[in-house]
């Protein structure tokens, strides 16, 4: 049991590696070895514990207060409510061993359907020219900018 702990703490340091450089990533790595070794409610808890205390970390160390784009926080958090009540059933309903491997399972699927779309894994603004804007920047406010193609779109 030692060594599937040091593997556990291994994967949770590797993805706050991923979490702080990135934004994301925490839960890629870490839920993967999380749930074998400690089971799937200990492994979602812990997994919930961590990513807040790291979030916490990532904006002391930045020292600014962060903006959040309440718009979007919005839509993300209100589409992901019904998810998050529809896991809770299917936690308390599935066996662990069934819920162990459809999550190890779709953690390495996901990857692979994302890569085998005709975009890749780029992201909507990356696919239409370049990194979206933050909301009060000069780009931004500009309500239509042309691309390199000379196409123009907007970033509202």
């Amino acid at each position: 049991m030692t060594g599937l702990l040091v593997l556990a703490a291994m994967a949770v340091v590797i993805g706050s590696i991923m979490q702080s450089a990135t934004g994301f990533g925490f839960a890629l790595v870490a839920a993967p070895v999380l749930f074998p070794v400690l089971g799937p409610k200990e492994a979602i808890g812990t997994l919930l514990v961590l990513a807040c205390v790291g979030s916490a970390l990532i904006l002391a160390a930045e020292r600014r207060r962060p903006q959040p784009l309440w718009p979007d926080a919005t839509v993300i958090i209100a589409t992901s409510l019904p998810g998050a009540v529809g896991g809770i059933a299917v936690l308390r309903s599935v066996d662990s061993v069934t819920l162990q491997y459809a999550v190890t399972g779709s953690v390495f699927v996901a990857p692979c359907s994302c890569a085998a779309t005709p975009h890749g894994a780029k992201s909507w603004a990356v696919r239409r020219g370049g990194r979206r804007p933050r909301r009060d920047s000069p780009r931004a406010l500009s309500p239509r900018r042309p691309t390199r193609a000379g196409r123009r779109y907007c970033f509202t």
